[in-house]
């Protein structure tokens, strides 16, 4: 009998042990991929989740690891937000627009991200994260946008067609 009590409270703690809770497992930040390397020139990318219980946090600037502020969009459209630090709660998008650089991040649905970057000619690579949060998870998305190396024309082409030719406006002021 004592054997059997001592068998039956090793098995029934056992079982207790190997138990988990499938919230906890379900709750894990798990994108397609956390690196991401585009062209200067600019261009677009999809990541995948495999749950959409995640919100963006934060997007750093990995220059001086500084909060990017830009605009904050809702799922229609509208803007929410105009030059706060980015960060997203459910669906819509983030952008950020600079005269040489910047991106705009879409959430369409639940499980997916759209990245897409606008192109870079500031000379130095584009370096920035955007850092996921599920609960106590973090988990961040690295994005690396290269240096332009410029570009390079064969030729200039010009063409005069018949009727084409220089015009000069003029315009009258008023003086009083």
């Amino acid at each position: 009998m004592k054997v059997t009590r001592i068998f039956l409270g090793l098995f029934l703690s056992i079982g207790f042990m190997s138990c988990s809770n499938d919230d906890d497992e379900m709750s894990i930040i798990q994108p397609s991929t956390n690196l991401i390397v585009m062209e200067a020139e600019g261009g677009e990318t999809e990541i995948t989740f495999t749950n959409g219980d995640w919100n963006i946090s934060e997007v750093l600037n990995k220059n001086g690891n500084v909060n990017i502020h830009g605009d904050i969009y809702s799922q229609n459209g509208e803007i929410i937000q105009e030059n706060k630090t980015l960060a997203l709660e459910d669906q819509g998008k983030i952008v950020a627009d600079w005269n040489d650089k910047g991106f705009v991040i879409t959430r369409k649905t639940p499980s997916s991200l759209k990245i897409e970057v606008m192109e870079n000619s500031t000379g130095e690579e584009f370096n920035f994260a955007l850092v996921l949060n599920s609960g106590q998870v973090i988990k961040n998305i690295n994005v690396t946008q290269k240096i332009s190396q410029g570009y390079k024309f064969d030729g200039i082409e010009i063409i005069l067609k018949e009727g084409d030719g220089d015009s000069l406006f003029v315009k009258k002021r008023h003086k009083f």
